[in-house]
């Protein structure tokens, strides 16, 4: 049987109003229900045929009555809805199909309050050309500089470092315009060891993806990375960055720094 194993589990949690998703540009916290949890796997594989928990631990003030509490979850990966389950319970126990990274999301409505949950989960195997894989590691490895483009902000500039040991950091070029976001889009420009790069997959075609850890100072999310690329001389790198699996892209196109 195939074997996979849970690289990470990390959730953000925000409280909304509405049940309706809205893009934001940093999320704030509401009524101080802003929390991130990570989670680590219990041993190191997990098969396919082993469930992933996944929890709805709604933020409200007192005691919560179960009986009352509604919980719907619905699970995609790329975009693509790959579970739907309205009326379920806090936990769900649910198997991956494959590797891959989901994005889940739970509605949980208690005391006429509604909360939106999200989880990011990284489920890894075998796939890709491990040799492959390494090259490209090696070769993002270093400083960059270049153009982050995304759908709600005019382009701006940043300088990236892409370390060895799976650290990064990342700070707007200046001058610092009106709209004055962080070199990501999200999270703050502050160094923390929290931030953190990962590539765990390589495509036919050349493409690795994985993910990156963003800091909000203090809260984290994993976020992904898809279509990284190199130049063939290696002085060129394009990759996007997806929040929460579903806003984006945010697009780097970068040089290697001097």
């Amino acid at each position: 049987m195939k074997k996979l194993f849970l690289a990470c589990l990390c959730a953000f949690w925000a409280a909304c109003e509405s049940p309706d998703v809205v893009e934001p540009a940093n999320p704030a916290p509401k009524d101080g229900a802003l929390v991130s949890a990570r989670l680590e796997a219990p041993g190191e594989s997990l098969s396919v045929d082993e469930a992933i928990r996944l929890e709805a631990k709604a933020v409200f003030s007192g005691e919560i009555d179960s009986a009352n509490l509604k919980v719907s979850w619905s699970i995609s990966k790329d975009g693509e809805q790959v579970l739907s389950k309205e009326n379920a319970r806090r936990i769900l126990d649910w198997i991956p199909a494959e590797p891959g990274l989901y994005s889940a999301h739970a509605k949980v409505e208690y005391g006429g309050k509604i909360l939106d949950v999200y989880v990011l989960v990284i489920v890894t195997g075998a796939g890709g050309d491990a040799a492959q894989l390494d090259a490209i590691r090696a070769k993002t490895a270093g400083k960059w500089q270049g153009t982050v483009t995304t759908p709600w902000v005019p382009a701006y500039g940043i300088e990236m470092e892409l370390r060895a040991d799976g650290s990064y950091s990342a700070h707007r070029v200046p001058p610092a315009d009106s709209f004055d976001v962080p070199a990501l889009y999200y999270g703050v420009d502050e160094d923390s060891p929290l931030k953190t790069w990962y590539l765990d997959d390589v495509k036919s075609n050349g493409d690795a993806s994985g993910w990156i850890q963003l800091f909000f100072d203090p809260t984290t999310t994993m976020d992904e990375i898809r279509h990284l690329r190199l130049g063939a001389d290696g002085k060129t790198l394009a990759f996007e960055m997806w929040h929460f699996g579903q806003y984006g892209p945010v697009k780097f196109a970068l040089t290697r720094a001097p």
